[in-house]
């Protein structure tokens, strides 16, 4: 009977239109982290281990701490692909070889954005009185900067692009190139949960979002998005948090510079065929679906935001 019962859920599954997935997936790569966060949580308190000096700042703590969501996502992943009508093979075919080319030059052009960034915390400074704590990595001393690496860097980049770019871009491509660029880049940066990364994850998961329609891959993106969090974490690793203004100004001008290159041949001159569809998917079936996911962000980046005010 129970048996019979997993069958028909996952027949309504199977039912559902590639938008409506999407969106659901969405939501679940929401409530799968909250949920194995308590859990987390409650063993802590179970062994004792919040008893302990400091606890929050040990490299068990925070490498658990960066995994659960990771896994959330391919679990969903999974799910979508073995439960669904989306399709795996469509998420990893590969595209071509100038693609990842443009994913990288974009990627450094996007560094350009940091001052965005910047601009964006005065103006929240300046109007709220919000500051952003400071964001913790396990220890990268020595040959443990190889664990952070694998942990922070390379694991999120590769199931993040395999649910934003993959599973999450199935459903919203349908409806055009625009709307699912400007919609996913949105919707990661609220991934994010954090005031400190809004605009410029936003400008990655757009520009991202991008790569991946035009070559209908998540290769190029996944290479991109590695080379970013593994700059970011050397950078943390050596200590380099600002740069001297005789080398910054000429490398935010060769970032821009690259940022407009790619931005206008990606838009202006890699055509790509639309594919027309008889019937429309409706908006609102995404965003039905997605919506306790983006409930669940808005809160959880609303909560950030007033812890730090």
């Amino acid at each position: 009977m129970q048996n019979k019962r997993n069958s028909e859920k996952f027949k309504t599954l199977k039912s559902l239109k590639t938008e409506q997935v999407s969106g659901g997936a969405y939501s679940l790569s929401a409530i799968l982290p909250t949920l194995f966060s308590l859990i987390f949580v409650i063993v802590l308190i179970a062994t004792g281990y919040t008893q302990k000096k400091n606890y929050q700042y040990s490299d068990l703590y925070l490498y658990i701490s960066y995994l659960i969501t990771p896994l959330s996502f391919l679990l969903v992943c999974l799910l979508a692909f073995t439960k669904t009508t989306l399709s795996a093979t469509e998420t990893l075919q590969g595209c071509k070889k100038r693609y990842f080319f443009l994913a990288i030059l974009l990627q450094f052009g996007l560094f350009s954005f940091a001052e965005l960034n910047t601009a964006f915390l005065e103006w929240l400074h300046q109007a709220f009185g919000y500051e952003s704590s400071p964001i913790l990595l396990p220890s990268v001393s020595g040959k443990k900067i190889v664990g952070v690496l694998l942990a922070v860097a390379m694991l999120p980049a590769i199931t993040e692009e395999l649910f934003f770019r993959g599973v999450f871009m199935q459903g919203l491509k349908q409806y055009g190139r625009v709307f699912s660029v400007l919609v996913c880049g949105g919707l990661f940066a609220l991934y994010h949960q954090n005031p400190a990364q809004t605009a410029y994850q936003f400008c990655c998961g757009a520009a991202f979002a991008l790569i991946a329609y035009q070559s209908g891959s998540i290769f190029p993106t996944l290479v991109s998005h590695f080379l970013n969090n593994t700059a970011v974490i050397i950078l943390y690793a050596i200590g380099l948090d600002e740069f001297s203004t005789a080398f910054k100004i000429p490398f935010l001008i060769c970032s821009a510079v690259c940022l407009v290159g790619s931005l206008a041949y990606l838009i202006a001159f890699d055509k790509k065929q639309e594919t027309e569809r008889v019937e429309k998917p409706k908006k609102k079936d995404f965003f039905l679906f997605a919506f306790v996911g983006i409930l669940l962000f808005a809160i959880s980046w609303l909560s950030t935001f007033l812890s730090g005010v």
